[in-house]
């Protein structure tokens, strides 16, 4: 859990915003696009970036601590 919240840190905000609000918050994408203005696309266009993004930063982690 530590490293997944190093991971987000290195999210730009609003990405980590809504990845938060998904996953730890519990909200649905349509919820999440109401609470900040856009569409559920765009939000569901932006998790999956994210998620993209953190599983890298989680495999460099674990590729980094066997070293």
């Amino acid at each position: 859990n530590r490293r997944l919240r190093q991971a987000l840190t290195r999210l730009n905000q609003r990405a980590a915003e809504v990845f938060s609000l998904r996953h730890f918050e519990g909200y649905d994408n349509r919820e999440i696009a109401r609470m900040l203005g856009t569409s559920s696309g765009t939000i569901a266009v932006t998790l999956n970036r994210a998620r993209k993004q953190l599983m890298g930063e989680l495999r460099e982690f674990a590729g980094g601590s066997n070293s």
